[in-house]
């Protein structure tokens, strides 16, 4: 019953963002990308987060979807990589739970439940291989919790495209914050992704508990080990 209502929750941000950005109509398509990019910049700051367009990357406006709304697209120039980014502010979320025999939760804490449910709506085998993030894969984001899984897409969601990696960010007093990759052969587009990864994150604060620790050592390590995990897996997704 409870995840029945979670899925209200991926409906707020697109409606914010209608909200923010005037419609202009006949002004063409450069118009509306443009009014797109500078509303997704807008729910980005009130994430208090930062995003920069990835080199390689053209911006499109976002959609709304079977299992996942998203506000921003980057379609790699390249061809053969698309990336969906859903972003969900904690100040607008409420979650309309309705069981008098359990209390309410808060939105700060169901983002496990969020990643779960989502999956399991967007993906062909929501079972597949997961994994979690360790510190300095969290400190990338300067976020509190980390969440990725290689999947297969439903074809209602990802269309033609074969492979899918969900990614999920967290950050308290923030946002949830939801990347998917769109490929056919992570071989051919794992830099892109990269590259596409980097260009989203949490601010940065003065007195952050997630600052990247000057003493830890050099992440490198482990960045090399996840992508040697996300190759490894990418062999055994079945194709269509």
């Amino acid at each position: 019953m409870f995840l029945k209502y979670l899925s209200l929750l991926l409906l707020l941000p697109l409606a914010a963002c209608q909200k923010q950005t005037p419609v202009v109509a006949n002004k063409g398509q450069e118009v509306e990308a443009s009014g797109s990019q500078i509303a997704f910049e807008a729910l980005v700051a009130r994430c208090n987060m930062e995003f920069v367009l990835p080199q390689g990357f053209q911006f499109s406006p976002g959609q709304s979807t079977h299992g996942l709304d998203y506000e921003a697209t980057l379609v790699a120039e390249s061809g053969g990589l698309e990336v969906r980014i859903a972003l969900r502010c904690l100040a607008d979320a409420e979650v309309d739970y309705q069981d008098p025999h359990s209390s309410k939760p808060a939105p700060e804490h169901i983002y496990p439940l969020l990643y779960t449910a989502i999956v399991q709506e967007i993906a062909s085998d929501p079972h597949s291989a997961s994994g979690g993030f360790g510190e300095n894969s969290l400190d990338e984001f300067h976020a509190d919790w980390g969440q990725m899984s290689l999947l297969q897409p439903k074809p209602e969601f990802g269309g033609a495209y074969q492979s899918m990696l969900f990614l999920a960010i967290h950050r308290r007093a923030a946002a949830d914050a939801y990347l998917v990759f769109l490929f056919d052969d992570y071989a051919a587009v794992k830099d892109q992704i990269q590259t596409a990864m980097a260009s989203l994150h949490f601010v940065e604060m003065a007195n952050d508990s997630t600052a990247p620790d000057p003493a830890a050592p050099d992440a490198s390590a482990e960045i090399n080990a996840r992508e040697n995990r996300i190759d490894t897996q990418a062999t055994a997704i079945p194709m269509h």
